[in-house]
């Protein structure tokens, strides 16, 4: 496995990808902890935590079909590092308006708004960028090697996140995430691949058209789609809900919250970094089957916390994110290999943003139903909610989508 990778970053194309991306996760987990901590303290009201974070799926259901046709018409590796760059203007934004002492919570509301969609119109140009730059024999190894440095980076800014907001500010916090914007998107123009045959003659309505009908005869598209967006809803409750689980229902320090996302972090490194082994000794069936209810185990573990003292609920939370981060990271990984696997190259923009989309409606859906519900019950009742769900599940799922020729007879 080490020899594969080894191989994988001799290609510089990807070793830039890898170098961008991975400054951009440390960035991200900087900004994990103090964005959390920023919106709590502004909005003061779990429903308004939640709300954020809907808004920050919402473009993804407005604008990800259109998302990908622009991948499509227009370079790729253009519309990436633009992105990066207004990211980086609106992250700094944030910072100057909390150092003025004039954020107020519209202001969050509409810069989430604004970065959400200039992801979304991103994603789908990685996605595309990633196509051509690696072949289909080494997806696995590249995926594989590209979340566990991501990871590794994601890590280390969570750990140092705490000191960050405490010696420097919440506003140094969103800065160092600004520059590793920049840092990435100057990764990304070292890029050298060569001009591809846009389809910019052809009208947006016609690309929209054949990209639907690609997706309605894809069925192993669609129901890795559909499991994509199960995941995502398993991640919704410890997205929204960290800071009111941490200080309020299990009653200890916003140092839990960093151990939160450390642990996660670096379970999802590694479940990330030993895929390819595991993948080699089990099948697809039971692979997805043991991850899935590894998140459901998670879940319950992490509910039963709050009856016990202050160390059984440290050793609670760090086995409860162990299961869930590995969990996701081999999950995604198949979803990830699965999707470039079935879908052919001139589908990969439209597709991906179509991908992105199933990934991210669910969360203003799922963001918005369980702030209403944290109104009414315990926030740690919405992850047993969860957890019973997923149980029932996950057994069943990954016949559905590997053991009755679903994704066999496309392949």
């Amino acid at each position: 496995m080490l020899k594969q990778y080894r191989n994988a970053i001799k290609n510089k194309n990807i070793l830039y990808e890898l170098i961008g991306n991975t400054f951009s996760r440390f960035g991200d987990g900087i900004d994990t902890i103090a964005f959390s901590i920023l919106v709590y303290r502004i909005t003061g009201s779990t429903l308004l935590v939640a709300s954020v974070f809907a808004v920050n799926g919402l473009p993804n259901i407005l604008f990800s079909i259109f998302s990908g046709i622009v991948s499509t018409k227009h370079d790729e590796k253009k519309v990436v590092w633009i992105c990066d760059f207004v990211r980086a203007f609106f992250v700094s934004v944030v910072a100057i308006l909390y150092v003025m002492d004039c954020l107020e919570t519209w202001h969050l509301f509409v810069i989430t708004f604004i970065n959400s969609s200039v992801e979304t119109f991103r994603a789908p140009a990685s996605t595309g960028l990633l196509s051509r730059i690696v072949m289909t024999e080494e997806m696995d190894i590249v995926l594989s090697l590209k979340t566990t440095c991501e990871k590794i980076a994601e890590i280390i800014g969570l750990v140092m996140a705490p000191l960050v907001c405490t010696f420097l500010g919440l506003q140094f916090a969103l800065l160092i995430d600004a520059v590793t914007f920049c840092i990435c998107a100057t990764s990304i123009c070292f890029i050298s691949i060569s001009s591809k045959a846009f389809q910019g003659e052809q009208k947006t309505a016609e690309l929209l058209k054949e990209g639907l009908l690609y997706l309605r005869g894809n069925r192993p598209l669609m129901g890795s789609l559909i499991f994509t967006m199960v995941v995502n809803i398993m991640f919704v409750p410890i997205n929204v809900f960290q800071v009111p689980l941490i200080e309020k229902e299990l009653e200890l320090s916003d140092y839990y919250l960093s151990v939160i996302c450390v642990v996660v972090s670096l379970s999802m490194a590694l479940g990330a970094a030993v895929f390819p082994v595991v993948k080699s000794k089990v099948s697809n069936i039971v692979l997805f089957r043991m991850a899935g209810i590894g998140m459901a185990v998670s879940y319950f573990i992490l509910f039963l916390s709050q009856y016990f003292n202050v160390y059984g609920k440290t050793i609670g939370i760090v086995i409860s994110m162990l299961l869930l981060g590995v969990g996701i990271a081999q999950i995604s990984i198949m979803m990830q290999s699965l999707f470039f696997d079935v879908v052919e190259d001139a589908y990969i923009p439209r597709m991906g943003a179509v991908s992105a989309m199933a990934a991210y409606c669910v969360t203003p859906l799922f963001s918005t139903l369980f702030g209403g519900l944290s109104e009414f019950m315990p926030v740690l009742n919405i992850f047993l909610i969860c957890a019973c769900s997923a149980m029932l599940l996950f057994p069943f799922a990954g016949g559905f989508l590997y053991g009755k020729g679903l994704v066999e007879e496309e392949l």
